[in-house]
């Protein structure tokens, strides 16, 4: 397995129990996230259909396991590119996602939900043919035990594929947090840098011994209207930089801020856009 090592405070804001259950812990914010996606992006396919179906003329999976699935948004590209017969096993450490998945899963008869951790997989070895950690790792507080676990339960020959974000993922959005946040004379926490998993330092917590490719897509939202890039905003990058009881006491002046700003930008440039990369690493296992 490849050493990388993080400074301790740099795990923690990124995996903090308290940020994943206001991000991911109920299903409203990562529904925010993913309808921005659907209406405000621009400039790339999906890229879980996009990985499916270019990483499915690798491999015939019959069984695939979802690591983070979340509300299951994989699951749609699964059933859309290799059909209704594929088993689908979706996995997720928080119940509310767990419960959102299962009435996704309703009604299909070759996909299942289970709540676990990423870190410790519930199968035997060789168990799936194709594992996905998607969106999810740079909150794994062990990426790099999160990536030998799923290696683990891959069979021979099966496929493994991380999709992830670039390293300066939303800057405009971000950029107009950092001046609401000096705006408000906020404290900041230490720490910061890169996405801890990013499509720039992801192929180091990977297995030795394996041939990692990746592929990456640019992309981006282009906001006509201020409300939906504050709801973006809302949805949990407000806390960004910022110690959790700081963030919440001063979420809604953060909003309000660069929901203003945002209307400013609109205004002067008919539309808000926001420039973003995501990809993912893939590899077949020997």
């Amino acid at each position: 397995m490849a050493d990388h090592t993080e400074r301790p405070e740099h795990i923690e804001r990124f995996a903090d129990p308290v940020f994943l259950q206001t991000a991911y812990g109920i299903v409203d914010p990562l529904q925010v996230r993913i309808v921005t996606h659907q209406r405000y992006g621009m400039g790339q396919e999906d890229i879980f259909r996009s990985l499916t179906r270019q990483l499915a003329a690798v491999a015939s999976p019959t069984s695939v396991l979802d690591v983070g699935a979340g509300i299951g948004t994989w699951h749609a590209a699964i059933r859309e590119v290799l059909g209704p017969q594929v088993q689908y096993t979706g996995l997720d450490q928080s119940p509310g996602m767990v419960a959102a998945l299962d009435e996704r899963l309703a009604g299909d008869a070759a996909a299942t939900s289970r709540l676990g951790d990423a870190q410790h997989l519930p199968w035997d070895d060789a168990a799936f043919d194709w594992v996905g950690l998607h969106f999810m790792l740079y909150h794994v507080p062990n990426i790099a035990g999160a990536l030998a676990e799923a290696d683990r339960v891959l069979k021979p020959g099966g496929i493994l594929s991380a999709a992830t974000n670039g390293p300066l993922q939303y800057r405009e959005l971000m950029e107009l947090h950092r001046e609401a946040v000096a705006a408000l004379h906020l404290p900041t926490i230490p720490g910061g840098g890169p996405l801890r998993f990013s499509l720039s330092n992801g192929r180091h917590f990977f297995p030795s011994g394996r041939m990692v490719q990746s592929e990456s897509h640019a992309g981006g939202f282009r906001f006509p209207a201020a409300e939906p890039a504050a709801a973006y905003y809302d949805s949990g990058f407000y806390r960004e930089g910022l110690e959790p009881e700081v963030a919440r006491a001063n979420k809604a002046a953060l909003v309000d801020l660069v929901r203003h700003r945002v209307a400013d930008a609109i205004a002067r440039d008919g539309a808000f856009t926001v420039i973003s990369e995501s990809g993912y690493f893939w590899y077949q296992k020997p």
